[in-house]
């Protein structure tokens, strides 16, 4: 059941991969924490569909709606989430402007000595960076477990244009 919810989560097919959800509670299957994943998976990428179009406030607060009632039924089930969970939410977070939220969440994350890929921070700084918040695109950049590059060379040149504009 797993590959079918995956398989909507690709596609960013919301309905599909909530109705997957419910097959699980339908069939007496407990889903497990990919299967939470993918639910998440597929709210970004539906909501990144969307976004060619600009999605409506209505519909950005029923996606963030929707990862709330996700993360309720994990804690209701004792699921934690694992790292590919704090990756969507994260992603889905940025996508929808909650970018001090996804930064709170990471930082949680690495408090409770969770694992953190550098995915994940690459798109909390990067977003944060968005928002010319460089002290904490650098403070993210710096949980990395390898440089990246490219993070640092566009926290780099938002340096050098704030300092320019002062």
């Amino acid at each position: 059941m797993n590959v079918i919810t995956s398989a909507g989560a690709e596609r960013g097919d919301i309905d599909r991969t909530m109705a997957m959800l419910e097959e699980f509670e339908h069939n007496n299957i407990e889903p497990n924490t990919d299967t939470f994943s993918f639910c998440f998976e597929a709210l970004w990428k539906n909501l990144d569909r969307r976004t060619r179009k600009v999605p409506t406030e209505e519909f950005i607060v029923s996606c963030l709606s929707e990862a709330d009632n996700l993360l309720t039924m994990m804690e209701e089930k004792d699921i934690s989430p694992s790292h590919h969970v704090i990756r969507d939410y994260v992603e889905l977070l940025c996508r929808t402007s909650e970018v001090e939220t996804a930064t709170g969440l990471v930082y949680e994350a690495l408090g409770n000595n969770s694992f953190v890929n550098n995915k994940t921070l690459y798109r909390t700084a990067m977003a944060n960076l968005n928002i010319q918040n460089i002290d904490e695109a650098r403070k993210l950049a710096n949980f990395t477990s390898e440089p990246l590059p490219f993070l640092m060379n566009a926290i780099e040149a938002a340096e050098c244009a704030a300092q320019e504009n002062t």
